[in-house]
C-alpha cells in the first residue's frame, strides 16, 4: 500500500501546506526496519545523514520532512549484494555504465526498494536517493542536500571534510562540486574507473562555478600583496597564492575562496624567478609565523621600502615623499627577545596559517637559542591546564611566562626541574587569564621564581619589563630606530616632549637626556609602573607619566604640562584615533614624529596631519623590526612649514 500526502489547506490566506504520512511506514518504524537490515554501523550513518540533512533543509528551504525521509532511505539498498542490485536493475537503460562501478548500484536500486519496502512514490525523493552516490548535471535541491549529507554526516572522516561542513552552509553548489573532485581525484589515485554521470556532474558545476576549493590551474603571478602573496588571475577572478614571487609560472591548489576573490597554495613551481631561495625552516610550509622566507633578504628590504611608498602615495596622497631604503639586519636571525607559544592537548608551537592548528618545531630560527632550548625541554611537563607559555628576554637572562585560566594549576616539578638545568632562567610567572578571547594574557601574574619582572639595558638605559608591558621584539633595530627618532627630533635641551603609546617609557626616557621635559602617556597600569621605576633607577628627574588612553588623556596635558615642542606617538596597528589627531593639530608642536607598525594606517593618518593644518612631511624611514615577515616599522618626521 502505497505512502499518501494529505494536504490541509488554509482558507483564510490560500496556502497549501503538504504534510507527510505514510499509512503503513512511519518514521518510527521506517527506522526500526533500516536497523534490522542494515545493521548497526550502516543505520547510524543513515541516521547522521538524515540529522544532516534536515539541518541544510532548514538552512536552503527545502522540505525538512523529504529530507528527512530521503536521508533515511539514501542507502536502504546497500545491504543487498552486488548480483542481486544487478538483477533489480535489469530494465535500466544504462545499466551497463553503472556494470563498470558496482559500488554506485544502491542509488538505483534503493529507489525500487523505498518504493516496495517502504511505500515511497514521491519522484522528488526517490531521485535524490537514485542520486545520492554520483550526482548528475543541475541536480534538484533535495539532491543537492542527500548527495552532500551522505559525505558531510558527522562521523565522516576524511581530509577537507571539516571545510567542506563549512562551505554547505554557505554555498551548496560549491560543496557538490568540491565532493566531485574530491571523488576524481580518489578515483585517479587508486587507478579505479570513475562513472560517467559523475564525469558529466562535475564538468556541469566546474563550468558553472570555475573556481574552487581542491581545484588545480596553472597561473602567472602578476603581483604580490604587502603581505608576501602572489597575486593570479582566473579568467579576471584574482587568487592570492602563498609563497608565490612576482613573474613566476605555478601549479596552485585553491585551498579558499569568496565571492571576490581565492586563496591558494603552490602545488608546483613551473618557472621560478631568481629571487626566490630555499626557505631555511623545515616548517615554513605550514607555519603562520614567517611569511617571506623564500625571498632573498635584500629582495624583502626593497618589497617592504615600496609598501611604504604605496601606502604614502596612494592612501595618504604624498606623491613626492622622501622615502629612505628599509633599514635591514646584518644576520637577521635569533633576534625576538619575545616569544609567544600557544599550547593545545599539551602541544606548544605557533599556529598554522589561517587556523588554529598547532604546528610544532623544535628550532626557530629568529629566536635565541636558549628559548628553543628551554621550551623544548618543557614540552614534556605541558597539560590541558596550560594555555601559552611565553618567554622574555633581557640583558640578565630570561623570564618565563605560564599562562593559565586557573589559579592553581598542575606543574609537577616542572618549575625546580627548570632551575636545575637552566641558570639563565631569573624569573617564572604565572599569569591567569579566565578570558576565552585572543587576548593571550591576563591582568594578574604570580612570582613563582624571581621577581616578576626581568631587566633589559637599551643604549645606556634600564628596564623593568613586566609580563603585560609593551617592550620592542627587535633589539638591535630597536637602537637604530630611536636613534633616528633621536636625529628627526633634533633636540637642544630646551624641548617639552610628548610620548604618547609610550609602553614602558623607552622611547621618551632615550629622549629626555637631551630634551627639557618629557611626558609619556600609556593605558596599561603595569607599564605605567615600571616606567616611572625605570625613569628612577636611571635619575632620570625631567620625565613623567600620566595613565590613560592617549585620546583621552592628550586634551589635558596642554594645560597640565604645557605647550609641546615634540609629540611622537607609537600606536598600535590600528594607528591613532581622529579624535588624538585633531587634539596634536590644536597642540601645535613645531615637530611632530609618527612610529608605526602599518603602513597603512599611517599613511591615513599623516593626511589628516598634513591635510591644510600647516604641516608637511620630510624624511621617511623604514626599518625592518621583523626580518621574514610582512611587517615593516616605518618612522616620519612632520615639521610645520
Amino acid at each position: 500500500m502505497p505512502g499518501f500526502v494529505m494536504v490541509i489547506k488554509h482558507s483564510n490566506f490560500g496556502e497549501v501546506h503538504e504534510l507527510w504520512y505514510n499509512s503503513l511506514m512511519k518514521i518510527d518504524k521506517m527506522k526500526k526496519k533500516l536497523f534490522d537490515s542494515l545493521g548497526e554501523e550502516r543505520y547510524n550513518h543513515t541516521i547522521m545523514t538524515a540529522e544532516a540533512a534536515v539541518r541544510l533543509a532548514k538552512i536552503y528551504g527545502c522540505d525538512e520532512k523529504k529530507a528527512e525521509i530521503a536521508g533515511l532511505l539514501h542507502d536502504c539498498a546497500k545491504h543487498l549484494d552486488t548480483e542481486i542490485q544487478k538483477q533489480m536493475l535489469i530494465d535500466e537503460n544504462n545499466l551497463q555504465e553503472l556494470e563498470k562501478v558496482p559500488k554506485v548500484l544502491h542509488g538505483p536500486a534503493g529507489v525500487i526498494v523505498a518504493k516496495e519496502e517502504y511505500g515511497i512514490e514521491d519522484e522528488e525523493i526517490l531521485n535524490a536517493i537514485k542520486y545520492h552516490v554520483f550526482g548528475r548535471a543541475d541536480m534538484t535541491l533535495l539532491e543537492k542536500i542527500i548527495f552532500i549529507a551522505d559525505a558531510i554526516e558527522e562521523s565522516r572522516e576524511f581530509p577537507g571534510v571539516k571545510n567542506l561542513r563549512k562551505i554547505a552552509k554557505t554555498d551548496l553548489d560549491m560543496a557538490v562540486l568540491m565532493s566531485l573532485d574530491g571523488t576524481r581525484q580518489k578515483a585517479e589515485d587508486d587507478k579505479l574507473v570513475w562513472y560517467k554521470g559523475s564525469k558529466e556532474a562535475l564538468d556541469y558545476y566546474s563550468k558553472l562555478i570555475k573556481i574552487w576549493p581542491g581545484a588545480h590551474y596553472e597561473v602567472h603571478i602578476d603581483n604580490m600583496t604587502h603581505e608576501g602573496r602572489g597575486v593570479a588571475r582566473i579568467d579576471g577572478f584574482v587568487v592570492f597564492v602563498d609563497g608565490a614571487i612576482t613573474g613566476e609560472d605555478v601549479e596552485i591548489e585553491v585551498v579558499y575562496k569568496t565571492k571576490s576573490y581565492a586563496i591558494a597554495n603552490i602545488y608546483k613551481i613551473i618557472h621560478a624567478v631568481e629571487e626566490r631561495v630555499e626557505p631555511f625552516c623545515k616548517v615554513y610550509s605550514k607555519c603562520g609565523g614567517c611569511s617571506m622566507q623564500h625571498l632573498r633578504y635584500n629582495i624583502q628590504l626593497k618589497f617592504k621600502e615600496n609598501y611604504v611608498k604605496d601606502c604614502i602615495k596612494r592612501i595618504g596622497g604624498f606623491s613626492k615623499a622622501d622615502v629612505a631604503h628599509t633599514k635591514g639586519m646584518k644576520f637577521p636571525y635569533k633576534y625576538r627577545n619575545k616569544v609567544q607559544y600557544p599550547v593545545s592537548n599539551g602541544r606548544a608551537g605557533f599556529y598554522m596559517k589561517r587556523s588554529n592548528t598547532i604546528v610544532e618545531h623544535r628550532l626557530c630560527a629568529i629566536q635565541p637559542d636558549d628559548v628553543n632550548e628551554i621550551m623544548n625541554y618543557s614540552k614534556a611537563y605541558l597539560n590541558d591546564d596550560i594555555r601559552h607559555v611565553v618567554f622574555r628576554s633581557g640583558t640578565e637572562g630570561i623570564m618565563m611566562i605560564i599562562v593559565s585560566a586557573k589559579a592553581n594549576p598542575e606543574l609537577g616539578s616542572w618549575i625546580n626541574d627548570l632551575m636545575e638545568k637552566f641558570g639563565n632562567i631569573k624569573s617564572v610567572v604565572l599569569n591567569i587569564n579566565t578570558k576565552e578571547t585572543n587576548t593571550i594574557l591576563g591582568d594578574k601574574n604570580i612570582a613563582l621564581y624571581g621577581d616578576p619582572f626581568i631587566m633589559d639595558r637599551l643604549l645606556g638605559i634600564d628596564y623593568i619589563i613586566s609580563p603585560n608591558s609593551f617592550y620592542q621584539v627587535n633589539k638591535e633595530q630597536t637602537k637604530y630606530l630611536y636613534q633616528t627618532i633621536g636625529r628627526l627630533a633634533a633636540l637642544t635641551g630646551k624641548e617639552m616632549v610628548y610620548d604618547l603609546y609610550c609602553g614602558v617609557g623607552s622611547i621618551g626616557m632615550y629622549l629626555a637626556k637631551k630634551a627639557g621635559n618629557v611626558i609619556g602617556v600609556e593605558s596599561v597600569g603595569s607599564a605605567v609602573k615600571d616606567a616611572r621605576i625605570n625613569a628612577k633607577n636611571n635619575n632620570l628627574k625631567n620625565i613623567k607619566f600620566e595613565l590613560g588612553l592617549a585620546e583621552e588623556v592628550a586634551g589635558e596635558l596642554k594645560d597640565k604640562h604645557g605647550k609641546p615642542d615634540v609629540v611622537v606617538v607609537d600606536p598600535p596597528r590600528k594607528g591613532c584615533e581622529r579624535v588624538l589627531l585633531d587634539t596634536i593639530i590644536e597642540m601645535g608642536p613645531q615637530k611632530i614624529i609618527y612610529v608605526s607598525c602599518d603602513p597603512a594606517t599611517m599613511a591615513r593618518d599623516l593626511k589628516i596631519l598634513c591635510d591644510n593644518t600647516g604641516y608637511s612631511i620630510g624624511k621617511v624611514q623604514p626599518v625592518d623590526m621583523f626580518p621574514f615577515t610582512s611587517h615593516v616599522e616605518t618612522v616620519v618626521l612632520m615639521s610645520r612649514v
